[in-house]
């Protein structure tokens, strides 16, 4: 096969499509695409909300309710029970498809016509105010993960307990302030560490514990800024420092910052990888072009695909992972899909579905929205 070089359709730069991408695209069946991977990347996320939520009224019951829908979005929306319930009917909105309109036309008014869940939440225990997010408890304005249980104002979240004000961190407990931590507990106003815990102010640190505004160590101890110390030294060090106030903490927060610039970073965020390119990795293979991805294996062009278990042979995917495999141009998609193209928020061991929105446990799906009551059909 040929490397093809082609100019991006919307923002007519160039971009290459390699012998390894046109492999996929024939595995899947898709053409080759005409936008660049990035505006590939764009067009994707424009379709999903991330953590906003807003008060509207249901158009089922007329009551109240918190949605990832505006108001001013002009469709219709239930509240989630009512969306799983069996007082309405998916296939009632079934339509024949019509071949004097273009295909987005008629996607368009399916979109406005069909309801939507407001909320995005699997099996979620007393986690009203979450979204985009499996299996939450006891859990409060927390989105996009998986297993958070009593955590508060975080994102990105993956087997995290007892961690507040956290983002993009995974198996880990009782962490505050923190970014990209994987199997850390006690860790607080740390970055990019792993293995650990009792960090405080740290960034990539691994295997270490009782550290305290330290850079890049592996497997120490008792350390303050770099400087080993004995353990009951170590402390009467830190206590030097006012964290319990806000000004000895504002302090604290500026002389970490000048100290992590003292340090070269790395030329890529990650941990235990073998072939991959991007940022924010973490025990993968054979990714590239990608950033944010846990345990992923043969993956490109994808973003934020980090709930575990990881996912595998996927393209242009954006937001969510959890056993997916070949996947492509998806967003919101996952928890075992596989074989879906051209979705948004298809989940729960869905497979061979096309075009298709808000579907679960569902198969052999072509222009479908909201379907969710694991039927296998075909619908044109």
């Amino acid at each position: 096969m040929e490397i093809l070089n082609e100019i991006c359709q919307n923002c007519k730069e160039d971009f290459l499509i390699d012998y390894e991408d046109l492999s996929f695209y024939e595995k899947m069946k898709v053409p080759p695409p005409t936008f660049c991977w990035l505006c590939r990347a764009q067009r994707r996320m424009a379709w999903r909300n991330e953590s906003s939520l807003f008060k509207r009224k249901s158009d089922y019951s007329g009551k109240e309710i918190f949605s990832a829908f505006s108001p001013e979005s002009p469709v219709k929306v239930y509240e989630k029970d009512v969306w799983l319930s069996d007082v309405w009917e998916p296939i009632d909105y079934g339509r024949e498809y019509d071949f004097s309109k273009s295909f987005f036309e008629q996607f368009k008014e399916l979109l406005r016509t069909v309801p939507l869940k407001n909320l995005n939440v699997i099996r979620g225990v007393n986690s009203d105010y979450c979204n985009n997010i499996t299996n939450p408890k006891n859990s409060y304005l927390c989105f996009n993960g998986k297993d958070a249980e009593d955590c508060m104002y975080s994102n990105g979240l993956a087997y995290l307990k007892d961690c507040v004000d956290s983002s993009n961190c995974a198996k880990s407990e009782r962490c505050y302030e923190s970014f990209w931590l994987n199997s850390c507990t006690d860790t607080v106003f740390s970055s990019q560490c792993q293995n650990s815990f009792k960090l405080s102010f740290c960034r990539d640190c691994a295997n270490c514990n009782d550290c305290f505004g330290c850079v890049g160590l592996r497997g120490k101890s008792y350390c303050v800024f770099n400087e080993p110390y004995n353990k009951e030294n170590y402390f009467k060090k830190i206590n030097e420092y006012d964290v319990s106030s806000y000004v000895g903490l504002q302090n604290l927060l500026k002389l970490r910052a000048e100290f992590w610039k003292k340090f070269p970073r790395k030329f890529i965020e990650g941990y235990q990888n073998t072939n991959v390119a991007g940022n924010y990795i973490d025990n993968s293979r054979n990714v590239r072009n990608s950033y944010l991805i846990r345990e992923g294996e043969n993956l490109r062009y994808c973003q934020y695909v980090q709930e575990l278990p990881g996912s595998k042979d996927c393209y242009d995917y954006t937001a969510w992972g959890d056993s997916n495999e070949l996947v492509y141009e998806c967003s919101a998609c996952g928890n075992g899909t596989n074989s879906i193209k051209f979705c948004y928020n298809v989940q729960e061991n869905s497979y061979n579905v096309e075009y298709s929105y808000m579907c679960t446990g569902s198969s052999y799906l072509f222009i479908w929205l909201c379907w969710f009551k694991e039927k296998t059909v075909l619908y044109f």
